[in-house]
């Protein structure tokens, strides 16, 4: 038996393979691939997915769907940051993609991000020893 992603056995199996790239039986879904250092990346694309494709969810409900084993970290990690982009409304306290889902996700495309950190390095001094030194690695880039 071939089980939808999106219909309600699918949840009560615990399948959580809706991506941008797994669609085969998701077809209607709108939410675009993101770039993995963006400001939304890959997980997150995986949760806006899986709030398009199953409705309205609770903190609670998608950590379930998601398999998190705690709420706050979802929440802290996924589901506040995307609610600050714009991607996704609480009503009460449910989470849902906004009517201009498909505007909201051109805007957060366009935003600018960075992948600029600071790393040690290892480097050889005039004196010829080894010294760490923290040096800003990555790019700026939109």
């Amino acid at each position: 038996m071939i089980v939808q992603n999106n219909s309600p056995l699918a949840v009560e199996r615990g399948c959580s393979t809706i991506t941008s790239t797994s669609r085969k039986d998701v077809p209607e879904l709108e939410t675009g691939h993101y770039r993995h250092r963006g400001p939304v990346g890959y997980s997150r694309e995986d949760t806006l997915c899986h709030l398009e494709a199953y409705g309205p969810q609770t903190a609670e409900g998608l950590a379930r769907l998601l398999r998190w084993s705690r709420t706050r970290d979802l929440k802290a990690r996924h589901l506040d940051p995307l609610t600050d982009l714009g991607l996704l409304e609480l009503r009460g306290d449910v989470y849902a993609v906004p009517g201009d889902y498909r505007e909201r996700q051109g805007e957060a495309r366009r935003e600018d991000y960075s992948t600029v950190q600071a790393r040690v390095a290892r480097v050889r001094s005039e004196e010829g020893l080894w010294v760490h030194v923290v040096q800003e690695s990555g790019i700026v880039a939109s």
